[in-house]
């Protein structure tokens, strides 16, 4: 009665033979099966019997047992033996097709008698570096087409873009994270050669039964097979660095676009205050000469007055509107900074020939 209130999960089993077949482990079958603790079973992120709720994906992993190898890789999840592999969630579309490649591979015969577990497991990485190059593909003409599109010239055209480049850049955040992970796992590995040896399950068990120890230098096949994904993922890597750096310029790009048009508004509206102010010169002298009281009889009987004062009220709106203009340039402070600037690399070519 125990047993029954144990959750049971679906898998489909692979065996040294190609031939598959798919049914449901509980949790206690699992744990009875083999040398996998509890916490293995956490680190899949198996999901809960009945739970409409998604799951997050677990870290990729690796992990060497006494008989058996636990692996993540993508949504490849399974316990491995030396002669039968047992995966979970068999309805996906990516494990029916690993199932059936494996099982392709296995019909041929294995080639210069290479261990099941070492095909399993090159499968899987070919799988997945096969799964990234993919979407660097896709990626690639998304990022090519950003950057040929919409040059910022447009105010409008910059705004509407920007968050499009922000999604494609949050997007390849992610995508990088979860190469560099993989990476990562694979770099641990070739680090330990008790891992590597440990990954050898076959040879293990034949040397077990022979009351032998374990040949040490077995390990160089699966270093070279490790080291080989390991470079290609090393390639997806730099391809998706290099497709950031592509985005993150265009954004810098488009961000000074946007910039600088905020930059032209602004000065137009400063310099249209600066006209209104000069303008209002002029209309403050017409203004007080509008003014309904006596003007003075030697003003009214100079020749020329209505040209003469419009004329000084229109040099005086255009000396003003100069002065501030120039404030606004601001030369001075140019000369200032310019000066300041020539010190520094004075005293920067002094102390650099100490």
């Amino acid at each position: 009665q125990r047993e029954r209130d144990f959750p049971t999960f679906p898998v489909a089993t692979l065996g040294a033979d190609g031939h598959v077949s798919e049914h449901e482990v509980s949790v206690s079958q699992l744990l009875r099966g083999s040398t996998v603790f509890v916490r293995d079973l956490v680190s899949l992120a198996l999901p809960s019997p009945g739970s409409t709720l998604s799951r997050p994906q677990p870290p990729p992993l690796i992990l060497p047992r006494r008989g058996c190898i636990i692996f993540a890789l993508g949504q490849l999840k399974g316990i491995m033996k030396k002669d039968s592999v047992m995966l979970f969630d068999p309805g996906l579309t990516s494990v029916r097709n690993f199932v059936d490649s494996v099982a392709s591979d296995l019909s041929e015969g294995t080639p210069g008698g290479v261990a099941f577990e070492l095909i399993v497991l090159e499968t899987s990485l070919q799988e997945i570096c096969e799964a990234y190059q993919r979407r660097i593909r896709l990626y690639r003409p998304l990022v090519n087409t950003l950057l040929e599109g919409g040059e910022g010239e447009d105010l409008m055209i910059a705004e509407m873009g920007l968050h499009r480049v922000v999604l494609l850049k949050d997007s390849l955040s992610d995508f990088e994270l979860a190469i560099n992970d993989v990476i990562r796992l694979l770099q641990q590995l070739l680090d330990s050669e008790q891992d590597m040896l440990d990954l050898l399950l076959t040879a293990r068990a034949e040397a077990d039964a022979k009351g032998l120890p374990l040949d040490e230098s077995l390990h160089d096949g699966v270093e070279i097979m490790l080291e080989n994904y390991h470079r290609q993922l090393s390639q997806c890597w730099h391809e998706v660095k290099s497709m950031q750096r592509h985005v993150q310029s265009k954004q810098d790009f488009m961000a000074i676009s946007l910039d600088v048009h905020r930059n032209r508004m602004s000065k137009m509206n400063v310099h249209l205050g600066i006209g209104a102010v000069s303008l209002g010169i002029c209309t403050t002298v017409a203004g007080y000469l509008g003014m309904n009281v006596t003007i003075p009889s030697w003003l009214v009987n100079l020749p020329h007055v209505f040209f003469g004062i419009t004329f000084a009220s229109v040099i005086a709106a255009a000396v003003t509107h100069a002065l501030c203009v120039r404030w606004l340039i601001g030369q001075s402070s140019k000369k200032r900074a310019m000066l300041r600037f020539a010190e520094i690399q004075a005293l920067q070519n002094m102390l650099r020939d100490m």
